[in-house]
């Protein structure tokens, strides 16, 4: 769309323009008028005539002097070059304090701004803005020029940033850059053309503060979004995305491709432009993204943004191809294939649609067939239609919702508390930004609806300016020279007629169901056949048109697709699509969209009134008129200078047709004859009384009427006081401004004072210095006041003083004479004292020194004593510990020689005694006898064991078997597949069959599962699961081998057990006849003592040690120890131990739970299962009694930490996080914990007071950031935050015990310290210094009871990274004691247990050691516990079993017995 360049209209409108010019004399002067060129205010040009007018303004364009009065409404002249001195801080100060804006300086907008906002803060009215113009003339930066002047004076006056917060202006400013990205296009007339008209509304306190700010905006060109203009762009949004750093979803970045506008159909039109010089679209989307923000949407809002405005270009993109898929000849459109797929996809991706959904909307349509729905296919420009139409509706409901989240964000319409506080008030500043004049070489509905607001506005224009001024003038009795103005209500009338107006008979033809284009011509051309500004062309042509004469020219509009433009519909098929889209903000564009089903109006037999462009557009105008029209209303008139956006460039036809456009010559003209003040005779007296009586010297004059509108009941009372106030408003003018009545400087009028241009202001301005004055007089006559209190105080006060002092000074020589003879006697006193002082004072110093050098003399003697007996001590020790060992050698050698004697005198008596040496050698054989028996009876447990080994390996070769059942399985499932189709079919005796079958098939699966645990305890549990689908497909098919398999795996399982049982029966067997041997062999060397005399000389000369007979206890012991050698698992026991002796621990099994490093387990509290943690980022749920694995979780962290109560099982990770495990469903459900690091330990704190509704034991977490966070455990939710310790928290145990009274929580860390919790307030009481090391892990030890020598305590063991087990005491009256450490490892200790009064300690070392926990420490090892072949990590401890987990994954398990 080209704009006419017609020249016979350019020149016609320039004559036209110079005619009604010609109305006032070429040479006429004005009085005090300026220079023909460089004038501020063209009311006072010299000449008023058209070369004149556009000199003046060719010469301030030429000075870069944009904008010119015409009264009090500015001229813009668009520079097309931003000049920095017109809009510095220091411009927005001036205008903003001088006292008469549009007579102290140089023409601005600001004044007109100023003007407005003093109107709105003296008068308490809404005031308006009203900036007009065509497309380049500079309108929005004007618009912007005012905000930013309002930003301003509203901060320097408080109302920006206050409490911290952005000013309301500021706010607005900074959401320019998203509507111009969004509502603004390059045209062939303007770079940065706004495609819609917006009315920013300013919500005032009573002080003129700006509280709030409210956007409404008018006909956006959504049509552009699909077909922009020949060289013109499309919304700048879609190029900034484009050029931007965007960040979209994988499938949406991959089909946008290389993001360049050729390779978009919506940006790719012929002729279209991609680029504008000096405009880097990069940076503008960085604004615009800024902006998104700034009015308060998230990232993720952004995002989702941004990604609608990627999936309109994709929607674009998609192509349409014909085909007749149904073979009936007509055919329709289809979905084209290969990058449109690809784009259909990114968009329904973008869209949370279904693509086939979205592709059977663009090529189908649904339609109602009597009480039936047809489906009608689509051609393809059908459904082109249809996709553009569905991109155009996404774009205008993104661009209103846009809007609607910056009025949110704005707060239009709210009061704050301070407002209120304040007095806020509901006046309002209005700027209105609306579209210009369009004439383009094809004008359609768009371009109709601009005119026609165009049209209104002028309107409302003249009757402001024109004709309402004229009317007032008449009805008071002014005099003055009638102006003639263009009236445009007849083209108005023409347009919105309610019965036969253009718009009216449009909304007519649409409501039909098969309206036309034609239908409506007809009808038109019928009822506006008599307006003389509506046309038609005589001759017949191809398009549909009509001509209208605007007030700004005549315009030709061609009615193709002016129907479907002002129904604006979308098909229900594709509304109903978008309404069921997954995201709220697209679902909400289409909540009222036209075309929807209403069922109550179908239920009733009406129909919705059909919302048209139009029609909604109207109403809009209407509203906005209606508004202004109650305002005070201030006009900014832009005007573009050339057509090539020059600097330099002035088209004198182009700004004459402007010129006549905005109504200059008759402003001018109005202006020049009229008075612009005018005051009620009431307020006028009120308002200049005090000047008067400032001047005349005399008393103030009162008003007796109402002044701003006061009603009186008495219509002759009110009548008298009008008629007063009239006489005194004269006798005040005549004093006040003497011989400027009779229009030259005013007109005094029935009910008003009217003043010419100019004599208001001065005569306010007089006022100001009349008041000034007559305040300082005010002040001075206070401070002279002030004053002359403050002299008379002084004068009072200085006499008191005075006779004070006289007194004060007569009774000091008084006393003086008469304290003569104490005060000599004092002074004798005094150098008496002083002598005896001094004397004393030498004295003691005489006394210090001599006893300090006694008391140090003695302190060295002392020294020297001491240091001499800890020497004789020394040497003392030492010298009888060496006679102490030396004798003790003595001792024990001479108790050898003496014990050697007597055992060989005993032996010879014992050889004497052939009967007690007989006697010994019989029993002596009986013993051998019983360990022959013995090592049978070995000999016959290794054969058991034997057959057993064979048993399991038999139960490996059932399971093989059942492996190959399997493969049979997956051959008959095609046929039971089959067979379930057919059965489907059979009759209803056939179902209850089935239905019974399917419950024995439960009934055998639960038995099969149960059997198949216990037989093959090491599948697992996805396997199972398998097998049990298997063996309901088998038992179908094959019911009588189902049978018989289940018969087998119960016989299997009866053998199982027994053999499980006899296997324990033997390993009890084996540890008693162990126990047995080993008394034996005791006996025996007892025995072997009374051997003979030479016992010891055969002891130092025993022979080489030789192999065991086979089948020997030797033999059978020697065996044992290398089994469990082999092994590599097994117990360390110092001393020998027979049964019923100390209790000790016993290997029970091992298994492999993890690949890596186990960091954690935990025992469920029904004793079933294990739960453990590892480094391979899983949790895992392993039943005890097989050794399956029964539930696994992977996460994307590490788990680090379990704790498990009566119902759940807590679990904490490396990313902060906590998941709660249902011990019954194993339901996982993860919340966050609120740490910053990993959650290192978990406990249920059992003895704090229950927390939640649930009253539930809290849950306490330790994490690497140092704080304890106490959590409800039932409901997931935070309860207290503790910060505990410097580093990273290891160690959790609550304690408890009589002693303390109440129970207690330790916490330990790597910061080496213990702190003490007080569980009922979580409020730190002590915090216990350890060695330094970090604590690992924390244990109670329980409370002893109190003795004759100590009284009771509870302690507790602390396991450190140097490898010691520190232990802390508390006692009632003492408190908590010191540490005392017993050195357990040699390498870092992981992991404390208590179990049955001992201690057991895991290290990096690979042991396990056992410790006495009765007893206070140092403590001595009990055991030493082997077979891990890594460092052990962790420990559970139940009543009688320990599990023990190291970090090459594997699991120990033993039993205290």
């Amino acid at each position: 769309r080209r704009p006419q360049t017609n020249a016979a209209n350019r020149t016609r409108a320039n004559l036209a323009l110079k005619d009604l010019m010609a109305a006032e004399p070429p040479g006429e002067m004005l009085e005090g008028g300026l220079g023909d060129e460089d004038c501020d205010d063209m009311v006072n040009l010299h000449v008023l005539e058209a070369d004149t007018i556009l000199r003046n303004l060719e010469s301030r364009f030429g000075m870069t002097k944009p904008y010119t009065y015409v009264g009090r409404i500015v001229i813009s002249t668009n520079p097309f070059q931003w000049l920095d001195g017109l809009y510095t801080d220091e411009t927005i100060v001036a205008y903003s304090r001088v006292p008469d804006v549009f007579a102290d300086l140089s023409p601005h907008v600001y004044a007109v701004a100023r003007d407005a906002l003093d109107n709105l803060t003296q008068q308490q009215e809404s005031q308006s803005i009203l900036i007009s113009g065509e497309s380049g003339a500079g309108k929005t930066e004007n618009t912007k020029i005012c905000m930013g002047y309002l930003a301003a004076v509203d901060s320097r006056q408080g109302g920006g940033g206050r409490n911290g917060v952005v000013g309301v202006t500021t706010r607005v400013m900074q959401t320019n850059p998203l509507l111009e990205a969004f509502g603004n296009a390059s045209t062939t007339r303007n770079d940065n053309s706004s495609r819609f008209g917006k009315f920013v509304r300013l919500q005032c306190s009573g002080a003129g503060a700006i509280t709030g700010c409210a956007l409404d905006t008018y006909l956006l060109e959504k049509s552009r979004v699909s077909a922009p203009g020949h060289g013109e762009r499309n919304f700048h949004i879609f190029y900034q995305l484009l050029a931007g750093n965007a960040t979209l979803r994988p499938e949406l970045a991959a089909a946008m491709g290389a993001r360049t506008p050729a390779t978009f159909t919506f940006l790719s039109a012929p002729g279209a432009v991609h680029a504008i010089k000096g405009v880097d679209d990069a940076a503008a989307f960085d604004e615009t993204r800024t902006a998104l923000r700034a009015v308060g949407l998230a990232d993720a809002d952004v995002a989702l943004v941004l990604e609608l405005v990627a999936a309109l270009l994709l929607l674009g993109n998609i192509r349409f191809e014909h085909s007749d898929t149904a073979g009936d000849g007509q055919g329709g459109a289809t979905m084209g294939g290969g990058y449109a797929r690809v784009a259909l996809g990114a968009a329904a991706a973008a869209l949370a649609c279904n693509p086939a959904d979205i592709e059977s909307g663009m090529c189908s349509r649904r339609l109602r067939a009597g009480t039936d729905w047809v489906t009608k296919r689509h051609s393809v420009a059908e459904a082109n239609s249809a996709r553009d139409a569905l991109a155009k509706a996404l774009y205008a409901g993104l661009f209103d919702a846009l809007v609607k989240r910056v009025n949110s964000s704005l707060g239009g319409g709210k009061k704050k508390k301070e407002e209120e506080r304040v007095g806020a008030s509901s006046a309002f500043f209005g700027v209105l930004d609306i579209f210009g004049f369009e004439n383009f070489a094809v004008n359609s509905l768009e371009q109709l609806c601009i005119n026609y607001a165009n049209e209104a506005l002028q309107a409302q224009f003249n009757a402001y300016v024109f004709r309402q001024q004229q009317a007032e003038y008449e009805t008071e009795g002014v005099p003055w020279q009638r102006v003639d103005f263009s009236d445009n209500a007849q083209v108005l009338t023409m347009i919105e007629d309610k019965r036969a107006g253009l718009l009216t008979l449009l909304d007519e033809e649409c409501m039909l169901g098969q309206g036309t284009v034609g239908g409506f011509f007809t009808k038109l051309k019928d009822a506006q056949s008599k307006c003389p500004n509506f046309k038609v062309p005589r001759i017949a042509r191809d398009t549909l048109e009509f001509t209208i004469e605007h007030y700004a020219g005549p315009v030709t509009y061609d009615l193709e697709g002016f129907l479907e433009k002002n129904n604006d519909t979308l098909h229900p098929d594709l509304v109903q699509l978008m309404q069921g889209s997954s995201f709220p903000l697209l679902s909400s564009f289409f909540g009222n969209a036209t075309g929807s089903d209403d069922k109550q109006a179908q239920k009733k037999g009406a129909r919705k009134k059909m919302e048209t462009v139009s029609s909604r557009f109207r109403a809009q105008l209407h509203g906005l008129t209606e508004e202004i029209a109650i305002t005070g209303i201030h006009y900014v008139r832009c005007i573009k200078p050339n057509a090539s956006a020059s600097a330099s460039a002035f088209e004198h036809t182009l700004v004459a047709n402007q010129l006549q456009y905005a109504g200059v010559l008759e402003a001018i003209r109005i202006s020049r004859a009229a008075y612009p003040h005018r005051m009620p005779h009431a307020r006028f007296v009120a308002a200049f009384a005090a000047l008067h009586a400032v001047e005349t010297g005399g008393k103030r004059l009162r008003a007796r009427g109402g002044g701003k509108g006061k009603a009186t009941a008495d219509a002759g009372k009110r009548a008298a006081d009008e008629e007063a106030d009239r006489a005194t408003s004269s006798l005040m003018l005549q004093t006040l401004l003497p011989g400027q009545q009779g229009g030259l400087g005013y007109w005094h009028a029935q009910s008003k004072v009217f003043f010419r241009p100019r004599v208001h202001e001065k005569l306010t301005l007089r006022l100001r210095h009349a008041l000034g004055g007559a305040a300082l007089v005010v002040q001075a006559c206070s401070r002279a006041r002030s004053a002359r209190k403050t002299f008379l105080l002084t004068k009072k006060g200085a006499q008191v003083a005075q006779r004070l002092v006289r007194g004060f000074l007569a009774r000091r020589e008084f006393h003086r004479r008469q304290a003569a003879r104490v005060l000599q006697a004092a002074v004798r006193r005094r150098q008496a004292r002083t002598r005896f002082v001094a004397g004393r004072v030498a004295a003691v110093c005489a006394q210090r020194v001599a006893r300090g050098w006694l008391a140090r003399k003695l302190c060295k003697t002392l020294v020297e004593t001491r240091a001499q007996a800890m020497i004789g001590a020394h040497w003392r020790r030492y010298t009888q510990q060496r006679y102490f060992h030396e004798l003790r050698f003595a001792v024990v050698k001479a108790q050898g020689l003496l014990r050697t004697k007597r055992a060989v005198a005993k032996y010879l008596r014992r050889l004497k005694d052939a009967k007690a040496r007989g006697l010994f050698e019989f029993q002596l054989s009986k013993l051998r006898e019983k360990l022959v028996a013995e090592g049978d009876s070995r000999s016959d447990l290794e054969n058991k064991n034997r057959e057993l080994q064979e048993e399991i390996e038999r139960a490996s070769a059932v399971r093989e078997a059942l492996d190959a059942q399997k493969a049979q399985v997956d051959e008959l499932a095609e046929q039971l597949r089959a067979s379930n189709e057919a059965a489907a079919k059979e009759s209803a005796v056939r179902a209850r069959q089935e239905r019974e079958h399917e419950q024995v098939i439960v009934k055998l699966r639960m038995e099969r599962d149960a059997a198949k645990k216990a037989a093959v305890g090491h599948l697992r549990e996805e396997r199972l699961d398998k097998m049990k689908e298997e063996q309901k497909r088998m038992y179908l098919t094959h019911e009588g081998e189902l049978k018989e398999l289940r018969a087998m795996l119960a016989q299997a399982r009866r053998e199982l057990r027994a053999v499980q049982k006899e296997r324990d029966e033997l390993f009890t067997q084996d540890r008693v006849k162990t126990c047995q041997l080993e008394d034996i062999k005791a006996e025996m060397r007892e025995l072997g003592q009374y051997a003979g005399a030479g016992a010891a000389a055969r002891t130092k000369a025993r022979p080489p040690k030789v192999a065991p007979p086979l089948g020997s206890p030797e033999y059978l012991m020697a065996t044992e120890a290398s089994r469990r050698a082999t092994r590599g698992v097994g117990t360390y026991v110092p001393k020998p131990r027979a049964p019923g002796g100390p209790r000790h621990f016993r290997h029970l099994t091992e298994m492999r739970i993890s690949e890596d490093c186990v960091h954690a387990v935990s025992i469920t509290p029904d004793k079933s299962r294990i739960v453990t943690a590892s480094d391979d980022k899983r949790v895992r749920v392993w039943d005890i009694t097989t050794g399956l694995c029964e539930h696994s979780w992977e996460y994307e962290s590490t788990p680090r930490a379990l704790a498990t109560d009566s119902l759940h099982v807590y679990a904490g990770f490396g990313d902060a996080s906590i998941v709660k495990y249902d011990v019954g469903s194993w339901e996982a459900t993860s919340f966050a914990s609120g740490h910053a690091f990993t959650v290192y330990v978990l406990l249920f704190a059992k003895g704090a007071p229950l927390v939640g509704e649930r009253h539930a034991t809290p849950m306490v977490s330790g994490a690497g950031d140092g704080e304890l966070r106490v959590f409800d455990a039932a409901a997931c939710t935070l309860v207290h935050a503790l910060r505990g310790h410097n580093a990273a928290v290891k160690a959790l145990a609550a304690v408890h015990g009589a002693p303390l009274g109440a129970s207690v929580m330790l916490s330990g860390g790597d910061d080496g310290e213990v702190r003490v919790w007080e569980m009922a307030t979580w409020t730190c009481l002590h915090a216990l210094t350890g060695r330094g090391s970090g604590i690992n892990s924390i244990v109670s030890l329980g409370a002893s009871a109190p003795t004759a020598d100590k009284p009771a305590c509870v302690r507790v063991a602390c396991a450190s990274d140097d490898g010691y087990i520190y232990s802390y005491e508390y006692q009632k009256e003492a408190g908590w004691g010191e540490c005392a450490a017993v050195s357990a490892h040699k390498d870092v200790v992981w992991a404390l247990g208590s179990i049955s009064g001992l201690i057991v300690s895991a290290s990096e070392d690979k042991l396990i050691r056992v410790w006495p926990a009765s007893t206070p420490p140092p403590w001595e090892c009990m055991e030493t516990l082997t077979g891990h072949g890594d460092a052990v990590c962790c420990l559970a401890v139940t009543q009688n079993h320990v599990f023990s987990a190291s970090s090459d994954g594997m699991l120990h398990m033993w039993k205290l017995v």
